[in-house]
């Protein structure tokens, strides 16, 4: 009986049952004394209790559970020591009490197989009052270090089980961890192993190295048993009729029947005391003169006369009192025997005047009820099993305040508001504080859907030409696609191949080390089939529309075409996403930057050919457009005047990357000095520009080459023309990214350059010498594998390159 395995209980031959002594002093102390009601049972030969006297609401305690015609009740166990705690409480003044003051003391379930209860805001004040609603109750779960004997002696992380949620059956809770860990629901799970035993339980689910436990364990949270939601319906009969009932209610109507218990209870006790009071005062008459009692005794001749003569003058005993004296032993008309009948008349006296007095006294029927319930929460109390997390409860109170301090709705917040509080939030769950959860960190994906967040800092600075680090597990034929540096805090926005973006925090992407795989994309985002991320931007997108200085979404295909976005149009945006621009026939999304008024835009072709235009020779347009042309293209006579085709197949790329000019730099170089057909021809030098200070271009290709040149040397033109050379190129190789670096000062930037098969190398920007001539074909800055080619390149800001 009661095995979390659900295994079956032994043959009846083999168990008895037997009530516990809490269970006798709580509901059959007064069984004996006429409290109750009885009936006869179903045949008629014995009689049986209509309800059991019970001295503490067991109703709560024990719970209850049924389903009948029409109705239905469900009823979580609660904590003895609790409930007769809220007992006392309201029968001190049932009037003034209110149900705060119940939850004070009795603030939610307990379970008997303990675990975690989730508090939200409020409490359960509303479940409590209505007598419906719910508890999500979970299993309490560690994540601890397992292992470090073996052959490398490294333990691992794993998450312990140490106990599971009320009716949960613990076989099948294994048994469902691991259906989903060999479907891949649930990735990162090396082991699942039952290890309890009589010390307690012990579920051990071990993890695999590189993967966040933290995230698994939420996992089993969502996806598991391990965490439930036990509905609550306060169905009782009042009277022999079904009715929902509030915890005030429960307690009120108790109350009534636990007095009607104690008044018929009294009753009962004062019947027997008086009658017993009654003999023992005709004990004490016929004491008084035992000589004359004996000689009317003798003088009868049998029992009914002598019992008559004791009746009569000069006794004048009751029938009662006659009988009893009938029956009285010789040794009571002794002297010590006549002291202890005074004693015993003087405590039947007393007994039945505070009877008495209780009867009449509603108060002290009260006052009785209480000290019973405390005598029996003193004796058979114990502490609270199952455990309340309020960090929930404890966030939601960072919801922000109006003038007059009353919570301003959801609907309302401002966008900053609402990443606030929903950061607030994540911090107190994790146990983590704001600044903690703002830390740096770079965010990974890969072509076949995984997604992780790391720190920068494991990538230590390199020489230039080394191999690189590895930043992350890989399946056969993946490859990292987008990395992008972020904040903690930050909003990511996630841009689509297909046109559309999607917004997730920083801190919600599972952070994991660099040897781990990830997490499926999937559980981050839902994309469509077919769809995938070809950009992801931290951006801020509180401002209000229309603002002064208002930062625009700059939107660049893989065609060359380019349209900017004001970023209030992307405000409020959820994990379903909105349309972000419409592609034509065989186009793709291929980078998304941050641009401002009077900010420069320079785009790099695969050909190695470079154009800078005033981004305000863009004009805004909204989610719905397709954009305009950004540069010249030699023609490859593939067609991509149709808009609107999500579902043709891509053509090839014709742009390489973008960078954003900041507008002080415009101005402060005279970049926008240039008419719109100064265009010089291509410097052939390639030597090494040493007097070069200020911004430059980092250019990276294909096959691993890198080349540093003065922004200087790429003054604005038209937009849609077809640019200048930006680097040269070894025969069969690509430009495949660009970055603006030295926009402070170099001499602290890193940049992260990754390759297709997950290889990523950091190196000082410092560290590559600048070159004057355009076509200059650069220097080796990355050693690739055989067949594997340069995907991108990230700029570090200079106070992460400080923390070397």
């Amino acid at each position: 009986f009661g095995s979390l395995d659900a295994d079956p209980p032994a043959a009846m031959r083999y168990t008895e049952c037997r009530l516990k002594p809490a269970s006798e002093a709580m509901l059959l102390a007064d069984i004996g004394l006429d409290a109750v009601d009885f009936s006869e049972t179903f045949d008629g030969s014995q009689t049986e209790p209509t309800v059991l006297p019970a001295r503490l609401p067991n109703l709560l305690i024990n719970g209850s559970t049924g389903i009948a015609v029409g109705m239905a009740t469900s009823i979580p166990p609660h904590n003895l020591r609790e409930v007769a705690n809220a007992l006392v409480r309201y029968a001190s003044d049932p009037e003034m009490c209110t149900l705060e003051d119940l939850l004070e003391v009795m603030p939610a379930p307990d379970f008997p197989t303990g675990g975690i209860i989730v508090q939200q805001r409020g409490g359960f004040k509303e479940m409590y009052r209505t007598g419906k609603g719910g508890v999500n109750l979970r299993g309490a779960a560690t994540v601890e270090k397992v292992g470090g004997g073996g052959r490398n002696g490294h333990a691992r992380d794993a998450v312990v089980i140490t106990s599971i949620p009320y009716q949960t059956n613990k076989a099948s809770l294994c048994e469902q961890i691991a259906d989903l860990v060999n479907s891949r629901t649930i990735e990162g799970v090396s082991d699942v192993r039952d290890e309890s035993d009589r010390d307690g339980m012990r579920v051990v689910v071990e993890i695999r190295r590189g993967t966040d436990a933290n995230f698994v364990l939420d996992q089993l949270y969502a996806r598991t048993k391990l965490q439930t939601r036990v509905s609550v319906n306060l169905v009782g009969l009042v009277g022999r009729e079904p009715k929902v009932l509030s915890l005030m209610e429960i307690m009120r109507e108790f109350l009534a029947f636990r007095c009607d218990a104690v008044e018929r209870r009294a009753r009962y006790e004062l019947q027997k005391a008086s009658g017993r009071l009654h003999v023992v005062e005709g004990y004490l008459a016929v004491q008084a003169a035992p000589d004359a009692v004996v000689a009317a005794v003798r003088a009868a001749k049998d029992g009914p006369t002598a019992q008559a003569a004791l009746q009569e003058k000069p006794f004048w005993l009751s029938e009662k009192q006659a009988e009893a004296v009938l029956a009285m032993p010789l040794r009571r008309l002794t002297g010590l025997e006549h002291d202890k009948l005074k004693a015993e008349e003087a405590e039947l006296t007393a007994r039945v005047d505070d009877l008495t007095g209780l009867l009449g006294d509603r108060s002290r029927v009260i006052a009785t009820v209480a000290k019973e319930a405390k005598e029996l929460r003193d004796t058979f109390g114990v502490d609270r099993r199952t455990d309340i997390d309020t960090s929930l409860a404890d966030a939601h109170s960072f919801h922000p305040k109006d003038e007059d301090g009353e919570d301003i709705p959801l609907g309302d917040l401002t966008e900053a508001e609402r990443a606030m509080r929903d950061a607030q939030i994540h911090a107190k769950k994790m146990n983590v504080t704001l600044d903690m959860l703002n830390s740096p960190s770079l965010v990974i994906m890969t072509n076949r859907g995984y997604i992780k967040r790391i720190d920068p800092a494991v990538f230590s600075k390199q020489n230039r030409a080394t191999r690189g680090r590895n930043m992350g597990k890989m399946r056969g034929g993946d490859e990292v696609t987008k990395v992008t540096h972020c904040n903690g805090l930050d909003t990511v926005l996630f841009f689509t191949d297909r046109g559309r973006v999607h917004a997730v925090r920083a801190f919600n992407i599972p952070q994991a080390s660099t040897s781990a795989l990830g997490t499926p994309f999937t559980r981050v985002l839902k994309l469509a089939e077919g769809e995938s991320i070809t950009a992801m931007l931290p951006v801020d997108t509180t401002e209000e529309p229309g603002a002064e200085g208002e930062t625009s979404l700059c939107f660049v295909t893989a065609r060359g075409l380019i349209k900017r976005t004001c970023a209030s149009e992307f405000v409020g945006i959820r994990n379903n996403g909105k349309k972000a621009l419409v592609l034509r026939k065989g186009d793709r999304l291929k980078h998304v930057d941050i641009v401002k008024k009077g900010d420069g835009i320079i785009i790099g072709g695969i050909d190695g050919s470079v154009i800078h235009f005033d981004a305000d020779s863009v004009r805004a347009q909204g989610r719905a457009a397709a954009g305009v042309k950004a540069m010249a293209f030699k023609p490859d006579g593939l067609d991509d005047t149709s808009e609107d085709d999500d579902t043709s197949e891509a053509l090839p790329a014709n742009v390489a990357g973008m960078a954003v000019v900041p507008g002080a730099v415009v101005q402060s170089l005279g970049l926008n000095k240039a008419s719109a057909g100064d265009v010089e021809d291509d410097n052939e030098e390639d030597g090494e520009d040493e007097d070069a200070k200020g911004p430059m271009l980092f250019f990276v290709s294909s096959d691993g080459r890198g080349k540093r040149i003065s922004v200087a040397q790429f003054a604005q033109q038209s937009r849609a023309g077809r640019g200048k050379k930006g680097m040269g190129l070894m025969k069969g190789s690509k430009l495949a990214a660009l970055c603006l670096t030295g926009l402070d000062s170099d001499e602290h930037e890193h940049v992260i350059i990754g390759s297709q098969g997950g290889v990523m190398n950091r190196y000082d920007v410092a560290s590559i010498r600048p070159q004057s001539g355009r076509a200059a074909k650069g220097v080796n800055v990355m050693k690739l594998s055989d067949g594997d080619t340069v995907r991108d390149i990230t700029l570090l800001p200079a106070e992460l390159g400080d923390d070397e």
